[in-house]
């Protein structure tokens, strides 16, 4: 009876505990604050024609009255200057390629963030080997509402386009030698990152190391080319089978989410072998 008892005045002392640790959290008040937290220096690989980029803009604080918060951004010429002061071979990105929202930013009531959408646009083929920079900040807030000047600055840094077709991929698939079924076969089952050449041809890994394929869309079908460094494998597309892409542009990840299908023939330690792959958008 007094072990039941016992139990009993724990769970009465616990509840006293946890009711004053929520009654002190009341009284704790921290600064409603605004932040990037992509902030500083950051890469961009900019898509061909246009493009989103999007810039989270956070809200943060504890026991704050509950209302909407509105958040200029805009672009920091003073930011750009200085990072360019301390890197001279990069310059401004030339308005041409971009425009900005004309309003500002609104983190809902109940909500960490909002996003900061900027419109990328016009990039062509021309658009490689750059040191374009692109200095976004926030440059207002709301009353009672603090930025936090260590976040409060993004420095998009633009080297390089990329077409829709740049991606990451799940190769699945096998490799038999030349004229067989079942002899020799080799799995194909990885992840693999494709790199832009032009505006339709992606480089991507090939079903054994050292060997590297030019995957290059036309109207839904593949040419399949060996890289440069892959002479030696002789790489050539099936005779008789036809390669193919199908897939179409994804607004959330900003690339094509397709798929292809790749029937191909290389040469390795003096043998022909048959490849049949199917490289699948992943994520």
């Amino acid at each position: 009876m007094k072990k039941i008892h016992s139990i009993y005045l724990m769970a009465f002392v616990s509840l006293l505990f946890l009711a004053s640790c929520e009654k002190g959290l009341e009284t704790v008040e921290y600064d409603s604050t605004v932040y990037l937290p992509q902030s500083g220096a950051s890469s961009q690989v900019v898509l061909l024609g246009e493009s989103v980029i999007q810039l989270g803009v956070y809200h943060s604080g504890i026991n704050q009255p509950e209302k909407s918060v509105n958040v200029t951004l805009g672009l920091d010429e003073a930011a750009g200057s200085t990072y360019i002061a301390a890197n001279p071979t990069a310059a401004l990105l030339p308005a041409q390629y971009y425009s900005l929202p004309d309003a500002a930013v609104s983190i809902g009531k109940g909500e960490e963030r909002a996003m900061y959408k900027i419109q990328m646009k016009g990039i062509d083929a021309s658009f490689t080997n750059k040191n374009y920079i692109l200095p976004i900040s926030i440059k207002s807030v709301d009353p009672n509402v603090t930025i936090s000047d260590a976040e409060k600055t993004v420095i998009l840094q633009f080297s390089r386009y990329r077409n829709v077709y740049e991606a990451k991929y799940k190769a699945y698939g096998q490799t038999v030698l030349s004229g067989t079924t079942d002899t020799n076969i080799q799995k194909v089952d990885e992840v693999i990152t494709s790199t832009t050449v032009d505006a339709n041809t992606i480089l991507v890994k090939g079903a054994v190391s050292g060997l590297n394929l030019l995957l290059n869309v036309q109207n839904g079908q593949v040419l399949i080319s060996g890289a440069t460094g892959s002479e030696a494998f002789n790489v050539a597309n099936t005779s008789g089978k036809t390669s193919t892409y199908t897939g179409s542009f994804n607004e959330t990840y900003q690339c094509n989410s397709g798929t292809y299908t790749l029937y191909y023939t290389y040469t390795t330690a003096g043998k022909q072998m048959d490849a049949t792959v199917e490289l699948k958008f992943w994520l």
